[in-house]
């Protein structure tokens, strides 16, 4: 376990597994063995929850009062004016945005994380397609697959798959001066 611990740290310090991990509804900030892993992420989705909020009007305009009736302001005409009044602020609907969705109840760990942001209601869902998709590509893996090709070739097909990471960590790290 300790080595798991070890070798999986180093991700969580990662700007995207940090909004994967909260993202996801199986784990939120209680998959971080950092606090300050968490509150980084935390800030970090604040700030495009408000950008979202910004770009398109998610808080709906209170509805007109309509006319009073015989110049006789009603009890519920007087309260839609002041509802329509109140000051609206972007990032705190951002904070309550994150605040929610950090106090819904936990997924299984079974359950696919994709299916329930499909049903949940959420501004944050808008965040869903920049950070929880995979990039068609990587340029990374690519240049590795490529030298793994060269490394395991018809006479060196019997390599131990140990001794392969070696030599492609070796030549990996061989241009590193």
């Amino acid at each position: 376990m300790d080595s798991i611990v070890t070798r999986l740290t180093k991700y969580e310090e990662r700007f995207l597994p940090r909004i994967g991990t909260l993202l996801d509804p199986r784990f939120k900030k209680q998959g971080f063995r950092s606090p300050f892993n968490v509150v980084q992420a935390e800030k970090f989705l604040e700030n495009e929850v408000t950008v979202i909020n910004n770009s398109c009007d998610s808080v709906p305009h209170a509805a007109e009062p309509p006319p009073p009736s015989q110049n006789r302001q009603t009890l519920f005409t007087f309260l839609q004016k002041n509802i329509s009044e109140l000051p609206t602020s972007k990032r705190a609907d951002a904070i309550i945005d994150l605040r929610q969705y950090f106090n819904l109840k936990h997924c299984e760990e079974n359950v696919d994380p994709l299916e329930s942001w499909k049903h949940n209601e959420s501004n944050l869902k808008k965040l869903l397609p920049k950070f929880l998709c995979v990039p068609a590509t990587s340029t990374e893996s690519e240049r590795m697959f490529s030298k793994a090709g060269l490394v395991i070739n018809n006479r060196r097909a019997s390599l131990k798959a140990n001794n392969v990471d070696i030599l492609l960590f070796l030549q990996k790290n061989s241009w590193i001066q």
